[in-house]
C-alpha cells in the first residue's frame, strides 16, 4: 500500500503497456501543468507584463508556453526567438502575433523545430509557406500540410511527397479543406 492508502498502480503510456515514470524533473505521474508558473504561462488572461517576466524563466516549458501566447509582447517574442531551446523558437514561429521579421528569421533557423513552427503559422504568407513546403525536413513539410492557410495546390504537391506519413497528413489536410468548403457553400 502507498502512504495514501491506495494500492500501487502501474501507469502506462496511452495503453501501450510501457510504464510511465513521470515527467523529467518531476515526481511520478505528476503532470507538468500542475506547476503554478506553467499554468500562469498558459492562461489566456495572463497580463502581457507578466508574460514578459515569464519569458525569462529558467524553465523551457514556461518559455515555450509564453511564446505561444498571442498577447505576448513583441519584445518578449524577440527574446524568445533567440532562445537556445528550439521548441521555444518553434512556439514563437507558430504565434499569430509574431512580427514578420521574426518569422523570416525563424523560417531559416538551423533547427527544423523552429522552421516547423513557422510552417504551421496561418499568417506566414503563401510565398514563405511554399518555401517551407520544400524544406529538407519532413517535420517542416508536415507542419505546412497542417497549416489552415495552405493552398489546395500546395497540399496536392505535398501529397506526392515520398514520405508516407507526410502523404497521409497532406491528404487529411486536403479533406479538411474540402469539408470546410462544403460547410461554407452559399447554397
Amino acid at each position: 500500500m502507498h502512504r495514501d492508502g491506495h494500492p500501487p498502480t502501474r501507469a502506462t503510456l496511452g495503453g501501450t503497456g510501457r510504464p510511465f515514470h513521470g515527467y523529467p524533473g518531476r515526481g511520478p505521474n505528476v503532470s507538468p501543468d500542475r506547476t503554478p508558473i506553467r499554468r500562469l504561462a498558459s492562461r489566456m488572461d495572463t497580463p502581457p507584463e507578466r508574460l514578459s517576466e515569464l519569458a525569462g524563466s529558467r524553465d523551457a516549458e514556461v518559455r515555450r508556453r509564453v511564446g505561444h501566447r498571442p498577447t505576448c509582447p513583441a519584445a518578449a517574442l524577440s527574446t524568445l526567438a533567440r532562445d537556445p531551446d528550439p521548441w521555444v523558437r518553434g512556439a514563437v514561429g507558430e504565434n499569430p502575433s509574431a512580427p514578420s521579421d521574426l518569422l523570416a528569421a525563424l523560417a531559416v533557423d538551423p533547427d527544423d523545430r523552429a522552421r516547423g513552427g513557422v510552417a504551421a503559422n496561418p499568417i506566414v504568407g503563401e510565398t514563405r509557406l511554399r518555401q517551407l513546403a520544400v524544406d529538407p525536413s519532413p517535420w517542416v513539410r508536415a507542419n505546412a500540410t497542417m497549416n489552415p492557410a495552405c493552398p489546395p495546390d500546395l497540399l496536392s504537391t505535398l501529397a506526392a511527397d515520398p514520405d508516407s506519413e507526410l502523404v497521409r497528413l497532406a491528404s487529411t489536410g486536403t479533406m479538411r479543406r474540402l469539408d470546410r468548403a462544403q460547410w461554407t457553400h452559399p447554397e
